[in-house]
C-alpha cells in the first residue's frame, strides 16, 4: 500500500518540483513592481487596489492595499491612485491583457509597467492547465496622478 501511495503522488512531486524551477525568474522580476509602483505615486497614502493572488507582495510597500477581488462595495473604486493586475491566478488567454476590473474605467487608467513574462503550463505545446506559474502584474497609474 504504501508503494502505491509514493508511485501516484511522484507525478505531483515532478510538477511541483518543475513549477518551483520556472516560477523563480518571474517570481525575481515581480518582486520589483511594487518599489516601481510605489516610485510612481506622489503619496504614501495613495489608495491602491490589486487583482489577483500577489496581494502578500505588494502589501509591505503600501499602507492602504485594497484586494479588489473580494471587495464587493465599489466605495474604493473611485479613489484608487492606481491600480494592479495580477496573473499568478488569471485563467485567461496567453499573451492577452487581463483587463481591469468592471468597476473601473480604462480610460481613467494608464499603463505605466506590463507583467512581466510569465509561463503557461504546457504540454507538448498545448496549453493543459487554466491557470499559469508565472508570477507579474500590469502596473496601471490613474491619470489623474
Amino acid at each position: 500500500m504504501l508503494l502505491f501511495t509514493v508511485v501516484m503522488s511522484l507525478p505531483g512531486i515532478g510538477l511541483g518540483v518543475i513549477q518551483r524551477i520556472e516560477q523563480r525568474s518571474s517570481f525575481e522580476a515581480t518582486r520589483l513592481q511594487p518599489l516601481h509602483l510605489a516610485g510612481k505615486l506622489s503619496s504614501t497614502d495613495a489608495i491602491v487596489g490589486i487583482r489577483g493572488d500577489s496581494y502578500d507582495l505588494f502589501k509591505p510597500e503600501f499602507r492602504h492595499l485594497i484586494n479588489l477581488d473580494n471587495l464587493e462595495i465599489g466605495d474604493y473604486y473611485g479613489n484608487l491612485s492606481a491600480s494592479v493586475n495580477c496573473y499568478d491566478s488569471y485563467s485567461g488567454e496567453a499573451g492577452v491583457l487581463r483587463p481591469l476590473p468592471e468597476k473601473l474605467d480604462p480610460l481613467e487608467f494608464r499603463l505605466i509597467e506590463p507583467a512581466p513574462q510569465h509561463s503557461w503550463i504546457t504540454m507538448f505545446g498545448k496549453r493543459v492547465m487554466r491557470t499559469q506559474w508565472g508570477y507579474g502584474c500590469d502596473l496601471y497609474l490613474h491619470t489623474m496622478i
